[in-house]
């Protein structure tokens, strides 16, 4: 599938989180063609620190996925159903701000409700955070998201879930790294060889060189795709 932009209207952006999450299941459900199998993920819940949600879905915050020297540790939230069937298919959710800010799981429309329900569904859900402008410069967020990817579907038999059947959803800014993740499989110049050359002995970050960062699906929501027109009215380029 060709990642494509979709525009939203303001009216549309205060649609009810419901009617936001029926379509996006729907839609993922054709993009995978989804079939499930018996099975569990195989978590210590006594000893992971988590939040409940209901329907059996769980948050585990601040999962180490990438330690890039000389800036913080990259970290995501797993949104797991632990009573799900199995391996489930992985949805990554990129966040908005401009590459900015983070808004964080507080969001009405993308934040922890929304997300857990979308996990209730039977999806693994993923939130990773990413370098902002502020900390590196293009293409560092970009393969911070596809470093995402590859650590997903190497700890995929962990969290029970498929690393065949991976989709990325992306709001404002991270719609257009969802899109460019999407379009940029297999391209050397963004992926993350050495995003996880951290301080030895770091058994959080743990990749499958196998793994690729290709995805099967691309969710955009109004990122920006075009930048002439908006590098034209904001930098003053004759």
């Amino acid at each position: 599938m060709r990642p494509g932009t979709l525009h939203l209207k303001d009216g549309f952006l205060k649609a009810k989180s419901a009617v936001i999450l029926s379509w996006f299941v729907l839609f993922a459900a054709w993009a995978f063609s989804s079939h499930a199998f018996a099975g569990e993920a195989a978590i210590d819940l006594k000893n992971t620190a988590h939040i409940e949600y209901s329907q059996g879905v769980i948050c585990i915050p601040n999962v180490t996925y990438s330690v890039v020297p000389g800036y913080r540790s990259l970290t995501m939230s797993l949104f797991v159903p632990t009573q799900a069937k199995g391996p489930c298919p992985i949805v990554i959710f990129v966040h908005g701000g401009g590459w900015m800010i983070d808004p964080g799981l507080g969001e009405s429309l993308t934040g922890s409700d929304t997300l857990s329900k979308l996990a209730a569904r039977g999806y693994l859900v993923a939130r990773p955070s990413y370098r902002l402008s502020s900390e590196a410069k293009f293409p560092a967020a970009l393969k911070d998201i596809k470093a995402a990817v590859q650590w997903l579907k190497s700890n995929a038999k962990t969290y029970n879930a498929d690393p065949s059947r991976v989709a990325i959803w992306g709001a404002s800014a991270g719609g257009t790294l969802a899109a460019l993740a999407g379009a940029s499989c297999k391209v050397k110049e963004f992926e993350a060889a050495s995003a996880n050359q951290g301080p030895p002995g770091l058994t959080a970050v743990t990749l499958d060189p196998n793994a690729t960062s290709c995805v099967q699906a691309v969710i955009d929501w109004y990122g920006r795709s075009i930048f002439l027109p908006w590098i034209h009215n904001h930098c003053r380029v004759p």
